[in-house]
């Protein structure tokens, strides 16, 4: 029988050609070794599979997969990785980022000491400052998964790139995860679930380099730069069902899903969207206003927000935009003076 490795890296690729080298390096040199590397090629035009290939013909802990076809999101692939992963710890990676050479050995010995089932690393820009400032006593703790859900609702107050999972917590989630979320922004989702799932979650000081460029996919001004809203109307019943609409859950997924509507609404007024990507936008609006509970976001948002989008007098578009500019030229003054 084939001995297995301690962990299996999933790492799902798309035109990652720039960066992936030094991603799948950043792996190489770590100081636990034993290890295997599934990069999951989801339909690049670009060199990725030339420059993966070339690794591996070297190094056999590399293997490269292919997607049947593109998916459009790192979510597809990172779960076809998983399902094909050999150890019984998964480690994921995304193909711009990068570790430091302790990471792995730092992230397992918390697992092996802790027994948790998750252990999340922090994640920091390439320039050194924090991706995520940790919420007030969250660095270097430990308890149970569903206990930290609220502190990614509504802003993220916890890190939740890479780390260290437990293959079958993974395996367990797919089984309950909707099967027809595939988006861009599906991976969010996903955190939620599995911190839910999870019994015992562990949050380090472990650095994981993330890297933040206007080229992602989740950042080009594209219909898909809307997606983000599925994900809003997802966690709203994901909370509901799970803990109540009397808990600060509850609250917190209506407050994003209030603010995820301003949030398209700007992007609609600072980019020009085709007329389909509009619609797209405007549908999950629609939707995102539905979903709405007045009685608690009334309660816990801006007055004045929460009055242009309720008002049927008021062109809500334009009038954010007024409203944006004139709290922008306060803000100017501010720093002024």
């Amino acid at each position: 029988m084939e001995r297995r490795p301690r962990v299996s890296w999933i790492m799902p690729a798309f035109n990652a050609g720039r960066y992936i080298r030094e991603a799948i390096d950043s792996i190489r040199r770590q100081t636990v070794r034993d290890w295997e590397l599934i990069v999951v090629n989801d339909g690049s035009s670009d060199d990725t599979v030339s420059i993966v290939s070339d690794i591996a013909s070297g190094d056999p802990r590399v293997r490269l997969i292919e997607m049947p076809s593109p998916s459009g999101s790192a979510f597809m692939p990172r779960k076809k990785g998983i399902e094909e992963a050999r150890a019984d710890i998964v480690a994921p990676l995304d193909a711009d980022d990068r570790i430091d050479p302790d990471y792995l050995e730092s992230l397992l010995g918390v697992m092996d000491k802790t027994g948790a089932d998750i252990v999340y690393p922090q994640m920091f820009r390439f320039d050194g400052s924090p991706a995520v400032e940790y919420a007030d006593g969250l660095a270097d703790t430990l308890g149970e998964g569903k206990t930290f859900v609220r502190h990614t609702l509504d802003g993220w107050g916890i890190s939740c790139n890479g780390g260290v999972l437990r293959r079958q917590l993974y395996l367990d989630v797919f089984g309950v995860f909707p099967q027809e979320v595939t988006h861009a922004f599906a991976d969010e989702l996903l955190t939620r679930y599995l911190l839910w799932q999870a019994p015992v979650v562990a949050f380090t000081r472990v650095r994981y380099h993330y890297r933040i460029y206007d080229e992602s996919v989740c950042r080009r001004p594209d219909r898909h730069a809307f997606d983000l809203m599925l994900n809003d109307h997802a966690l709203v019943g994901f909370v509901r069902e799970r803990y109540g609409r009397e808990s600060e859950e509850y609250m917190l997924a209506q407050r994003q899903n209030f603010h995820g509507i301003f949030r398209a609404l700007r992007l609609l007024n600072s980019h020009r969207f085709d007329p389909e990507a509009r619609r797209y936008a405007q549908g999950l609006i629609s939707v995102s206003r539905q979903l709405m509970d007045k009685d608690v976001v009334r309660k816990h948002v801006s007055p004045r927000y929460y009055f242009l989008l309720e008002c049927p007098l008021v062109p809500v578009r334009p009038a954010l935009a007024l409203c944006d500019f004139v709290m922008s030229l306060g803000k100017n003054r501010q720093t002024a003076i």
